[in-house]
């Protein structure tokens, strides 16, 4: 769903998925100048369209990237926090292999254009009990 500027430009946006009957939106994007009330009309007009569009949706869940504009503008429309969420990274590459050879157990594959970078922290443990650390 998008929020347009009197302008015309695209001010803001949010997609929400539905499944399980709750919609989850991991983001409000807006530019910068665009207030919570602005946020707040978006955010009503999904929740709006959800409750009149199958599938049904009972809930719905927005990801706040702790966006102070986000943040108010979903405490208006009435949302609260209900967890925390957490990022998470396992890095896909391997080190560069030295002189003696790739590391004991590191995945071999080159960077795409041939960089050979690599890395080893997600490497598994002999006897395979989970990445190393």
């Amino acid at each position: 769903m998008d929020l347009l500027a009197p302008d015309g430009q695209l001010a803001a946006q949010i997609t929400a998925v539905i499944e399980n009957r709750v919609a989850t939106a991991d983001a409000v994007f807006h530019r910068t100048g665009v207030d919570a009330r602005q946020l707040v009309a978006l955010l009503v007009a999904l929740i709006d369209l959800l409750r009149q569009e199958p599938p049904e949706a009972t809930a719905l869940d927005v990801q706040d990237l702790c966006d102070p504009v986000v943040t108010e503008a979903l405490a208006t429309a009435g949302l609260h926090v209900t967890e925390r969420w957490h990022q998470y990274r396992l890095p896909l590459w391997a080190t560069q292999p030295g002189p003696s050879g790739p590391t004991e157990g590191a995945p071999q594959r080159a960077w795409p254009g041939g960089t050979g970078r690599k890395t080893t922290e997600a490497a598994p443990r002999p006897g395979g009990g989970g990445p190393s650390v």
